[in-house]
């Protein structure tokens, strides 16, 4: 049997927690690497992967992204290890030099035995001709099953590699072959681009590299189609649309990639002089669709682990709508994969495919067939006409050539102006979209914004959330409408445009032409007209509140043309800074607050990424005392950074940051394993800080789950959580407390006080500890009132059996205060400041050393140090 996971590279010591959770190394196991870090967190990652499983075949490459179950990953590097019971795994590399079709040959020699099943490629994509080498490889072995694909990068081509052991190549082409009698095999491809223009016929090419397109140099052809525009990015641009190609019975894509100075255009992938091409186009609204039908038909309940190599120009196509096509994976095995420059695939031949998603089903126990699969022959289609149709055919199409001709211009004028429209309007309000927006902020274009307003419709989310997208959509139409009929006067394609933004975002742009005080004039009726009337949507009615922010010449200063775009980012911080101030409207200034702050944030978040590498993120601890018996019952972990300069610096630099940025459950992670570390087996209690991204956050729980499986370990940790976390997702939570109580643990509401918790729901929840916040506990010696709610509130918690914690002791006569009031354990700088390990260390070994180990009844029988020796296992 297959048994597969995936990993996400962090650091050797969570990979070596991996790899013994999954139990892997006890069979042959091969390793995938995918990644687009750079060349030393790699480096760590492959001397890691070695360490941990020294006998395991290891390939990779580098990746635009990478797949994880049903969840595309942009950045970073997966592991993904497949261990095989009875399968044989060989590794190798080599150059793919000028004679490839040779180079496959050697290749296939090399990794092909007698039951050689499969062989997994990954090629550098410079480094020579991909699909002469597949022949090479075809030649020797044609009955192996080919998969894999190209390495790729973001579109520079200056990242590209593959990865055999622990070496890093470039240049080269790596494979493994997969043999075994057991093992049973299952491919599928899912394409869904579809033709749109006349049949072209490649007159002059060399491999990949195209040099006519009936007659004309590619490049007019190209400008012709999609325009001057799209093909000066062609990367960003002209790759989606691809030369649609028949082999056989396929349809396969060419995705242009480069442009050179005489006129050629290079594709990922070969032609032949006398293919028949047209353009291709995908359709965002079906991609979707066709790749949950063609998953659909794999044999998923049967297969032990799934491989899917898809296409990085199909992922920058669909954008943040790549991920609906891998829903559908949801219920899958385990599924690894990355995003290529051109993806390997075998049908009855090896062969190089773009924009397409490939998948390779494995299984050592059962047969795998595809589901419900109708097999066609590439001339199945035409041999099954008769003669009859064929002639009825040729005569019908001989009668209506003329009228054909004579509007065949205008249909493919109408297609492509569909397509222009698709790409360049939003589909709702038929406005322009940010793609023409960006488009119209370059220096040759007809239109160049020289300011910019842009407003957000405030609360839209509740309205999609609470009354669905369809009603949503209806709002946006409702507002577009209304601004194009109020602004008729004003919307002059010369001077002003207005655009449809992503989400619940418009734009209003204006050219040097028209004065500021007019576009503020525009722009300042617009916000008041959208405001001015309500909305109704079916039995719905919806007053619209909008905030703006506005970039100025006069604000901005004198703006180059080729920075034109800087507009876009400048007034986005003043639309920032407007919500944040809660003012309908801000202009761009320099010294706008906000810009301390996103200067702030990104600054730390660079910092917190090296820390995070290079394990420079600490746990300090400060005590609790208990109040009966005055002795340390407890220590609270609490995050520290070392800076560069050895300094150690405290939580409020960085855990927001930490937060916004997705890095705080790195910082737990430390937290958590450094405490562990320190008291395991000292049978001292401490206390681990959690928040909702941490229950939300799988590894993070699977490592908790894992750590407090050992029961003696379990006693000694109590876990807080902030009272507003506790009760925005009530039922996490709930869930989360349920199973670690029953492993022994202890759970605390933090910061009790500071939200609006009820009583009755925190009882439901059976906390052992309730910690009242500071802004509580601080003037409790000078503010009666104060003290009479903190009293109550500790009188409530005793009668649902909960201790009372007393945060901020920061004096003595608050120190008397708590005591006097009948709080059980007290916390603050008058007790003790945060400590390193170092002196937690020293006090754990004092206490030892003179015998002084506090028992449960010492401190109120309910905390202090637990007795080893009585702890259940």
């Amino acid at each position: 049997m297959i048994r597969s996971a995936s990993h996400e590279w962090r650091s050797e010591d969570l990979l070596a927690s991996f790899v013994a959770t999954n139990q892997l190394g006890q069979g042959t196991t091969l390793v995938q690497v995918f990644s687009n870090d750079n060349e030393h967190v790699l480096k760590q990652a492959l001397r890691a992967v070695h360490t941990q499983l020294p006998n395991a075949t290891v390939i990779g490459c580098s990746a635009y992204g990478f797949i994880r179950g049903d969840k595309r990953e942009l950045e970073g590097t997966l592991l993904s290890f497949t261990q095989f019971e009875s399968t044989h795994l060989h590794g190798a590399s080599l150059p793919i030099a000028s004679d490839s079709y040779s180079a496959g040959q050697d290749l296939a020699k090399t990794l092909v035995h007698q039951d050689t099943k499969a062989m997994i490629l990954f090629a550098d994509p410079v480094a020579g001709d991909v699909e002469t080498l597949l022949k090479g490889i075809a030649s020797i072995a044609p009955q192996v099953m080919v998969a894999g694909g190209l390495s790729a990068d973001h579109f520079d081509f200056s990242g590209t590699r593959t990865l055999l052991g622990q070496e890093i190549l470039t240049n080269q082409v790596t494979g493994v072959s997969l043999s075994g009698e057991q093992l049973h095999l299952c491919n599928h491809h899912c394409f869904g681009w579809r033709p749109v223009g006349k049949p072209m016929t490649i007159t002059k090419v060399d491999g990949s590299r195209v040099y006519q397109i009936d007659n004309e140099s590619a490049q007019i052809i190209f400008n012709r189609y999609l325009g001057a525009d799209a093909c000066q990015q062609i990367k960003n641009h002209a790759i989606d649309f691809p030369l649609l190609i028949e082999r056989g019975d396929m349809a396969i894509a060419r995705a242009p990639m480069q442009q050179h100075g005489d006129g050629s255009i290079s594709f990922a992938g070969n032609f032949r002089a006398g293919d028949k091409v047209r353009f291709a186009y995908g359709d965002k609204g079906q991609l979707a669709s066709i790749t949950r039908g063609a998953i659909s038909k794999l044999p998923l309940e049967d297969a032990e682990a799934l491989f899917v190599y898809g296409c990085a120009g199909r992922s920058h196509y669909l954008g943040n709508s790549a991920e609906l096509e891998l829903e559908a994976l949801s219920d899958a095995p385990h599924t690894c994969g990355f995003f290529a420059f051109g993806e390997l695939y075998h049908q009855f031949a090896p062969l190089l495919l773009n924009h397409t998603h490939t998948y390779l089903a494995l299984s050592e126990t059962k047969p795998l067939k595809l589901k419900q699969l109708e097999l066609q022959t590439g001339s199945s289609n035409t041999q099954a006409m008769s003669e009859a149709a064929l002639f009825n055919l040729i005569r019908t199409t001989s009668d209506e050539l003329t009228e054909l001709n004579n509007r065949l211009e205008s249909k493919v004028e109408e297609k492509t102006e569909a397509l222009h429209r698709q790409y360049y309007r939003h589909s709702i309000t038929g406005l322009p979209n940010r793609r023409q927006l960006l488009r119209d902020m370059r220096p040759d274009s007809p239109f160049i914004p020289a300011k910019l307003c842009l407003f957000n419709i405030d609360g839209f989310r509740q309205i999609n959330d609470f009354f669905g997208s369809h009603t949503g959509d209806q709002v946006l139409l409702n507002i577009s409408q209304k601004l194009e009929r109020v602004f008729a006067q004003y919307l002059d394609d010369d001077y002003l445009k207005l655009y449809k933004l992503p989400s619940d975002e418009f734009a209003l742009a204006g050219t040097a032409e028209i004065a500021n005080a007019l576009f503020l004039e525009v722009a300042g009726k617009m916000e008041r007209e959208v405001e001015g009337f309500p909305i109704q949507v079916a039995d719905s009615h919806f007053d619209i509140q909008i905030t703006c922010g506005l970039a100025l010449p006069s604000s901005t200063g004198s703006v180059p043309q080729a920075d034109q775009h800087v507009l876009l980012s400048q007034a986005d911080l003043a639309l920032r800074q407007a919500r944040q101030s809660h003012k309908n409207s801000v202009i761009y200034e320099e010294n706008m607050p906000i810009l301390a702050v996103t200067s702030h944030n990104l600054a730390w978040t660079r910092k917190l990424k090296k820390a995070i590498r290079e394990q420079r993120v600490i746990a300090y601890y400060q005590p609790l005392y208990d109040l009966s018996s005055g002795r340390i019952c407890n220590y609270e972990a609490l995050a520290r950074v070392i800076d560069e300069e050895g300094n150690i610096v405290p939580p409020n630099s960085f855990l927001d940051v930490s937060k916004k940025s997705r890095l705080y459950h790195h910082i737990t992670q430390a937290v958590l394993n450094q405490s562990v570390e320190l008291f395991r087996g000292t049978g001292a209690r401490f206390s681990i800080n959690l928040t909702l991204q941490d229950l939300r956050h799988q590894e993070t729980l699977r490592n908790i789950y894992r750590l407090v499986e050992d029961r003696r370990l379990a006693q000694q940790i109590t876990f807080e959580l902030v009272e507003s976390d506790s009760f925005e997702d009530y039922d996490l939570v709930h869930e989360f407390l349920t199973k670690v109580k029953q492993c022994g643990c202890r759970v605390a509401i933090d910061d009790f006080g500071a939200g609006y918790a009820s009583f009755e729901r925190l009882a439901t929840l059976e906390v052992d500890y309730l910690k009242l916040d500071g802004s509580l506990i601080k003037s409790l010696d000078i503010d009666p009132k104060m003290a009479e709610v903190t009293r109550t509130i500790v009188e409530f918690a005793t009668r649902l059996n909960m201790r009372t914690t007393a945060e901020f002791v920061h004096n003595e006569a608050i120190h008397d205060k708590v005591k006097e009031m009948g709080f059980h354990i007290a916390q603050g700088f008058h007790l003790s400041h945060p400590i390193p390990a170092e002196q937690v260390k020293a006090q754990l070994e004092c206490r030892h050393a003179t015998e002084e180990s506090i028992t449960d009844e010492q401190c109120s029988g309910d905390d202090g140090f637990t007795d080893p020796g009585n702890v259940t296992a």
